[in-house]
């Protein structure tokens, strides 16, 4: 049966091991496998976030076997992984705007070639920065900057709040509607995580309705331990249905582990997430 939604699965989200989703399933890291895989079981796509930092030739197969499956992209990550923690968002030297519009520069590149359609902002303070409100109207001068940048690429530069990572600078989905409000451009947006907005807010429906203006993209995973949906204890099919009865027709990316990280485990929590996709086609 076709899934309700467009759901990505995913190439490794979480470092250090970087654990494709359904390595157990498929005895393999090979990301052509799991892209056919994603297509056999009928998903719009899979996630690829951290594709800025892989090899060449990987990237190469990728884009191959996405075109070979028809499957779309999910969002890239704009900064590298041993960057993105730091302050480079903040910084508004010339030098610093330079190294922060060519790494931007490369993921737009290759998220278009991809056929994604967004490029994710994961934004940290300067620690050694005390005046705040500057930061913040640092990065939003960088943002508005870059929005001109990806809008060449027809992409959407979307900020991810959170708090489980260190130093982020948007700790409520309240402040990355603030900091998209101040940056000011129609290429920005803000990425909705379950997890994550469950962590921050609290409330999961209020604070999509409340960031939805500014919405590119949403990512579920459920509560504890970043799991698959219907396997934890968030209200993630009211955030679906609201979303979908709100117009949303883009990707939902499953960036979460399993319940149970075994192959068995992995087949019943794939299951799960048909059970909860019949959930959300009932709700609406």
């Amino acid at each position: 049966m076709p899934w309700t939604l467009r759901y990505t699965t995913h190439l490794g989200y979480a470092p250090p091991e970087f654990r494709p989703q359904f390595r157990e399933t498929l005895g393999t890291t090979d990301p052509a496998a799991h892209i056919r895989y994603a297509a056999e079981i009928g998903m719009a796509g899979v996630f690829y976030p951290w594709a800025l930092g892989r090899p060449p030739a990987e990237i190469r197969l990728v884009r191959d076997v996405l075109a070979e499956t028809g499957l779309s992209a999910g969002g890239v990550v704009c900064v590298p992984f041993a960057e993105f923690t730091g302050p480079i968002w903040t910084d508004r030297s010339i030098g610093g705007r330079k190294r922060l519009e060519a790494h931007v520069l490369q993921a737009a590149e290759l998220a278009a070639s991809l056929g994604s359609g967004v490029l994710a902002a994961l934004i940290a303070v300067d620690p050694d920065r005390p005046d705040d409100q500057r930061q913040r109207d640092d990065v939003a001068a960088n943002l508005r900057d870059l929005g001109r940048v990806v809008a060449d690429y027809d992409l959407t530069l979307a900020v991810e709040p959170m708090v489980r990572l260190p130093n982020m600078m948007m700790r409520t989905t309240a402040e990355a509607v603030r900091l998209i409000t101040a940056a000011d451009h129609p290429n920005l947006g803000i990425i909705y995580d379950t997890a994550h907005v469950a962590m921050m807010d609290g409330d999961l429906v209020g604070a999509l309705r409340a960031a939805w203006d500014h919405i590119a993209l949403i990512q579920i995973a459920d509560l504890p331990g970043r799991v698959e949906p219907g396997a934890g204890e968030l209200a993630i099919v009211d955030v679906l249905a609201e979303a979908t009865r709100s117009g949303y027709t883009g990707l939902v990316d499953l960036e979460h582990g399993w319940l149970s990280p075994t192959r068995d485990g992995e087949q019943a929590g794939l299951a799960r997430i048909r059970r909860f996709d019949d959930l959300v086609h009932s709700a609406l």
